[in-house]
Parts: C-alpha cells; sequence; structure tokens
C-alpha cells in the first residue's frame, strides 16, 4: 500500500454567480451601480441550490470521508476504502442515523471509527463488528443503541451531544474499559447500569449538567476493575461519599468544578490515592470516620473553608501533596496540625489569610511550601531535613532573620513583601556573597490587587463602549431619516464593523494597561478616554460622509 491514496468523488456540480460591481467603461453611472446591488441577489437567489460535494482521503492506515451524504451518494465509496485500514474519520456526515454494520461489513479489519462535526442524530452499533474504538463528538446524537452481545468494543467516547443520560444499552459492552460522555445534557446518573461491567476502568462524564448520583448495587462483585471517576463540571450540590467504598479498585475521585456545599457518609477505601474537591462551595469539611489510608494527594482549592477538614490527620495519614489554595484559613492551629503530616512534600497554602509561618518543629519531608498571598508577617523555617523550596511572596514580612532559616532551604521567594531577601542558596554560595535585604516602599497590602484593578479597568472600557455606541446610533437614526431611501443593509452593517473595531482597540488598551502602579494607570485611562473620544469623533465624520454618499446614489436613482 503506498503511503498516501487519494480517490477524489466530486459527483456534484458547482455554480457561481458573478456580477461586476462597477462598470469601467461607465464609471459615471450611479445608476447602474445601485441596480446591480439589487441585481446580484437575485440572480443568486434563482441560480440552483449547491451542495459541498465530499471528499475521500486515505493515508496509511487511516482513511477520513468528508460531507458525505449517503442517501443521495450512496455506499459505493466504501469499496475504495483499503483492506488494511484500521481508522475510519467521518467530518460533516450528512444523515440523520448511522448504522455502524455497513461500514464494518465493507471493511472487516477496521478497528476505530471517529465520527465529528456532523448532524447525526442516533447510532446503532450491532454485535457482529470488530470494532474497538467508537468516538462520536461534536453531533446531535440524543440517541445510542448498543446490540447485545458485543465483546470488542473496549472504549466509547461521546462529546458534545444531546445525550440526557447515559445509555441504557451500555452493560451490553462487555469488553468496554473506557467510558466518555462529556459536554452532554446529563442530569442524572445511576451508576447502577455499570455496575456490572467486569473490565471498566475508567469513566469520564464531566463538563454535563449531572445533579444527582444514584447507586445501590453494593455488592462485592460491583465495579471490579473501576479505577478512575470523573465528575468535573457538573452542577452536584450534595454528594454521598459512601457510594464509592463498594468500588474495590477505586484510585482517582474528582469532584472539582461543582456547587458541593457538603459531602457527607464515611468514605472508607483502602484504594483511593487521590481525592479532588476543587472550586466548590465548602465552607467545612469533616473526615471524621473516614479511613483513607491510600490517599497521598487531597485539592480543596478555591473553596470557602475556615480551617482546614476536621480529623483528616487520623483519616489520611499518608498525605504526600496537600493543597488548600483560595481559602479563607487562618492561623488557630493550622500549622500544627500540618506538621502531623511526616509524609507531606508538596504544601500549598497560597491566598489564605495567615498571619504566620513560624515552624518549631522539623520538616521531615517537605520539598515545596507556598505561602504566598497571606497576611503573614513572621516566617521562620529553623528545621528542615532536605532541600525545600519557599514562597512566601506578596505578605506583610517587615523584619527577616535569615538565620532563623534553615540551610536547607534552598530557594526562598519574599518579592511583594516590605523587605525582600529572596535567595538561590546555590548561587549564594557559588558567588561567596551573604544573603541580602531590600526594603520596598509600598507593601502587598497597599498595593491594588491585579484582578480587581483589571476589572477597574474593565468597567471603564465598557463605559466607553456604551458611550461610542450611543454617538454611532444617534448617527445612524438622524442619517437614517435624511436619507429616506438609504441602503439600510449596507449602513448597518458599517455601524456593526465601526462597534467591532472599537471593541477591539478597547480589548488591545486593557491588555496593555500596567497594574504595578496605581497613579499611572488613572493617567493611562485617561489617555484612553480622550483617544476614544477623538476616534469617536473621526467616525462620526466618517458616517456622516458614507450617509450624504448614499443620498446621492439615491437621488441619481430617483431622476
Amino acid at each position: 500500500m503506498s503511503n498516501l491514496k487519494e480517490t477524489p468523488l466530486d459527483l456534484t456540480p458547482e455554480y457561481s454567480v458573478g456580477v461586476p460591481l462597477s462598470n469601467p467603461s461607465n464609471n459615471g453611472n450611479a445608476s447602474c451601480n445601485i441596480l446591480q446591488l439589487f441585481v446580484a441577489p437575485l440572480l443568486l437567489l434563482l441560480a440552483p441550490r449547491t451542495t459541498v460535494a465530499f471528499r475521500f482521503k486515505c493515508e496509511y492506515i487511516k482513511c477520513t470521508i468528508t460531507n458525505w451524504t449517503p442517501s443521495v451518494e450512496g455506499t459505493f465509496l466504501l469499496d475504495h476504502i483499503p483492506a488494511d485500514v484500521f481508522i475510519l474519520n467521518l467530518l460533516h456526515l450528512k444523515t440523520g442515523s448511522l448504522h455502524l454494520g455497513m461500514l464494518a461489513k465493507a471493511v472487516p479489519i477496521l478497528r476505530t471509527i471517529d465520527v465529528r462535526k456532523s448532524r447525526m442524530k442516533s447510532v446503532t452499533l450491532p454485535a457482529t463488528t470488530k470494532l474497538m474504538f467508537l468516538w462520536v463528538r461534536r453531533t446531535q446524537l440524543s440517541e445510542i443503541t448498543l446490540e447485545k452481545g458485543n465483546a470488542q468494543l473496549e472504549l466509547l467516547g461521546i462529546a458534545e451531544s444531546r445525550l440526557k443520560s447515559v445509555p441504557a444499552t451500555v452493560p451490553h459492552l462487555t469488553a468496554i474499559k473506557t467510558l466518555y460522555i462529556t459536554q452532554s445534557l446529563i442530569r442524572s446518573v445511576d451508576l447502577n447500569i455499570l455496575g456490572s461491567l467486569q473490565r471498566l476502568e475508567l469513566v469520564d462524564l464531566s463538563d454535563n449538567r449531572i445533579e444527582s448520583i444514584q447507586l445501590t448495587n453494593t455488592t462485592s462483585d460491583a465495579f471490579p476493575r473501576l479505577q478512575y471517576l470523573d465528575f468535573v463540571g457538573n452542577r452536584l450540590v450534595t454528594v454521598s461519599l459512601y457510594y464509592f467504598n463498594a468500588m474495590p479498585a477505586l484510585a482517582t475521585l474528582d469532584f472539582s468544578n461543582n456547587r458541593i456545599v457538603r459531602v457527607h457518609g464515611p468514605l472508607l477505601s483502602p484504594t483511593i490515592r487521590s481525592l479532588d474537591l476543587t472550586h466548590n462551595h465548602l465552607s467545612m469539611v469533616s473526615c471524621c470516620g473516614w479511613q483513607l489510608d491510600a490517599l497521598t494527594k487531597l485539592t480543596v482549592n478555591d473553596n470557602r473553608l475556615q480551617e482546614l477538614p476536621i480529623c483528616m490527620e487520623e483519616a489520611m495519614p499518608n498525605i504526600v501533596l496537600l493543597a488548600v489554595k483560595s481559602n479563607a484559613l487562618s492561623n488557630t492551629d493550622s500549622w500544627a496540625r500540618l506538621m502531623a503530616f511526616r509524609w507531606l512534600k508538596v504544601l500549598d497554602v497560597s491566598y489564605n489569610r495567615l498571619t504566620s509561618a513560624v515552624f518549631r518543629d522539623e520538616w521531615v519531608a517537605l520539598e515545596d511550601l507556598t505561602v504566598s498571598h497571606n497576611r503573614i508577617r513572621n516566617l521562620s523555617v529553623p528545621f528542615v531535613r532536605q532541600d525545600l523550596y519557599i514562597d512566601a511572596a506578596c505578605n506583610l514580612i517587615e523584619k527577616f532573620n535569615p538565620n532563623g532559616i534553615s540551610r536547607n532551604v534552598s530557594i526562598l521567594i519574599m518579592y511583594g513583601n516590605p523587605i525582600d531577601c529572596s535567595w538561590n542558596r546555590r548561587e549564594l554560595e557559588g558567588r561567596g556573597k551573604p544573603v541580602q535585604c531590600v526594603k520596598s516602599e509600598t507593601t502587598a497590602a497597599h498595593q491594588v490587587p491585579g484582578p480587581v484593578y483589571l476589572l477597574v479597568v474593565a468597567l471603564i472600557a465598557t463605559q466607553i463602549v456604551i458611550l461610542e455606541a450611543s454617538i454611532i446610533l444617534a448617527v445612524f437614526v438622524c442619517k437614517l431619516l435624511e436619507a429616506g431611501r438609504t441602503p439600510l443593509d449596507q449602513l448597518g452593517t458599517q455601524c456593526h464593523e465601526e462597534r467591532v473595531q472599537a471593541q477591539s482597540e478597547i480589548d488591545q488598551v486593557a491588555q496593555r494597561v500596567e497594574i504595578e502602579d496605581l497613579r499611572e494607570a488613572q493617567h493611562d485611562r485617561l489617555e484612553v478616554v480622550d483617544s476614544f473620544a477623538n476616534q469617536s469623533v473621526g467616525r462620526f465624520a466618517q458616517l456622516k460622509l458614507l450617509c450624504r454618499s448614499s443620498i446621492r446614489h439615491t437621488d441619481v436613482l430617483a431622476l
């Protein structure tokens, strides 16, 4: 088989209509020019309706068919697919339903079918096919039938569809290992239908609209190999973790980017290694009664926690990575509790409300400590057993004793504090120089936070857009009344282009605004306002000339 096989099968005639908008021999005839503006669309409407011809291309072990309409072009093109093709891509398939049996019959060795960007609404997969991987993406799929007895398919991937539930026929896929149904319309999930799948290892139901999860099948033979469950980007509010105790091989459980306010029920699993509750609405988490000896990674970033999860020291003693970024932690007993994790290597408590970071005990395994963007005034890490990276940027540290930091702290970052003693230990030792501290006149507390300042800039830019749009709209209305027969579509398009251009310019200006100095930013905003005011005047003049020109053309036509 050659490296590249391409068979152009273009059976549809193409039509085009061209009408000159100006006549070189008669440039002064304005009436003809305007007449042509109306004649061209009429001719296009009268022209035969065109369809895009399908394309057929094969390369190595893969073939791609684009814009295929089986009801019109038939299925004879399947006879041109080489016998050694394993992968078939169908792009812009023009049919409401697809029976995969005809494809598998035409190419017996076919193992992967990928359907994308199609108007297809239903798919049928017979049990006799030898397909191993089926992808259906960016379609109008609302129904999929998987015939009983299919022992070949290992992966089913559906994305950007109109499915409202996990297909009831999925249990017919006795060999399936991976199930993706993402970016669809699923609101409720009944996990019971998946419990009998003996080879299932991964289930990804991310970016749906899931509000509830049901599971009653907690027998010992359910979910024997399931390792990964993904519910990211749904609408869950409460979660019962008790459901997942019945999964003997479960290793990763991801509930990030939901609306969870409460997790209840003890989580008892000897296999779970990663639990992610990032970006929810949790104000408190109780781990009392949990038993997660295998858990090494806990992530609860972007919540509303005022304290560390209760009983976490007993529930998950072998944590290696703990991320509690962007919460509302205060000091209280946070540090004393964290020192209890003897295997902790990575700790991120940035963007909280901590006021000190003074450690009197030894960090045994810690390698990466991030405490930036808090309210810390005192930093002391005298006892570290191995190389440690510390990020303490953007705090309120005014006094700092470098001798209070262990020599095993290899890198210290302190920018954005009243005093900056940042260092890289290897560079200092290589140059034979001591640690140098630099005092700063402004502190992180006095600086305007980046996101807040950008929001202010965005609000000002929005006001400018509204003002300019009002001017353009007023000019449009006045000239419309004056012109009477002014071509509305042409003028409306011009106004729309002007507004899009103005918005683009505002976005570019907003990106260039420097947020380091508030006074300079205020001065820049005044310059932006002046600039847009001048541009608005210029556009007003351009619109005025456009309207006058349209009036002249209209008068000529009237004559």
